[in-house]
């Protein structure tokens, strides 16, 4: 039996909290948006530590250890989280990934491509994903 969706926003919420909490980001908009658009630093950090998680989750994968896997797995989704919410995408992020969802799912609809490294390729019929709709919704919304 399949589970429920999971809905990011509530996720997305607690990391937006914890990042406060932490002094990662301003509870007034303004302040944020600004840090993140002229704070190098701030950025580079957000990065970094998801470069780090994902170094972890290859120590993990190449150990076939299931619980460090699972732990980079989710330190990866926290840290993910915690840059959409730093660069003020986390509004955005939830409607981005179903797009990116739906996009996929064009890949194996019809007849699949698989590439020699066996990642799914682009098979004629594939929709890219459209992103670029997504924050100019928001944007005129005045959210981004």
């Amino acid at each position: 039996m399949m589970s429920s969706p999971v809905h990011l926003s509530k996720y997305l919420f607690q990391v937006w909290q914890w990042n406060l909490m932490a002094g990662h980001l301003s509870a007034e908009y303004s302040l944020q948006s600004d840090r993140w658009q002229r704070d190098q630093e701030h950025r580079q950090l957000a990065v970094d530590l998801i470069q780090e998680e994902v170094n972890e989750l290859a120590e993990a994968v190449e150990k076939v250890d299931p619980v460090e896997t699972l732990d980079a797995l989710s330190d990866i989704l926290f840290t993910l989280m915690g840059l959409a919410a730093k660069s003020g995408l986390d509004v955005a992020l939830e409607d981005a990934f179903k797009e990116v969802i739906r996009s996929n799912m064009t890949k194996v609809t019809g007849e699949r491509v698989i590439l020699p490294s066996g990642k799914i390729g682009k098979p004629e019929g594939y929709e890219p994903p459209d992103i670029r709709s997504i924050v100019e919704k928001y944007r005129e919304e005045g959210l981004l």
